[in-house]
């Protein structure tokens, strides 16, 4: 099994993913719910956020933290939400990748999803 290396092994586990989260009835109605998301344009954008994690650049100028406190004003995000999340994330990436990479980009997803729950509990 090979580690994540370049942008078409980002794809592949953001669209991975994304196929267990919205089959999930505890979390796909975060992603189905009020807010509508277009997945078309949305993919790419959180492939972009991640490349900018493991391997620097300026393609992700958002700003997630916001992006995602904004979003809880619609659909307000749980302990459950986030256990959901970093379950199908660690699944999807262990069935596809392993090495370096891989285990970078899983420690600071549960850094992120615990930062965003911090963050949403002091509003």
């Amino acid at each position: 099994m090979q580690d994540i290396t370049q942008r078409k092994d980002l794809e592949l586990l953001v669209a991975e993913f994304y196929k267990k989260v919205l089959v999930d009835d505890k979390i796909a109605p975060v992603f189905t719910g009020k807010v509508k998301i277009d997945w078309d344009s949305h993919l790419p954008i959180i492939c972009d956020f991640w490349e900018n994690l493991l391997w620097g650049g300026d393609k992700y100028q958002a700003n997630s933290m916001q992006k995602h406190l904004d979003f809880n004003k619609h659909i307000p995000f749980t302990h459950l939400h986030l256990e959901r999340w970093i379950l199908h994330w660690n699944t999807t990436l262990t069935e596809n990748f392993k090495g370096k990479n891989a285990t970078q980009i899983s420690e600071r997803a549960g850094h992120i999803g615990r930062l965003i729950l911090f963050k949403i509990s002091q509003k």
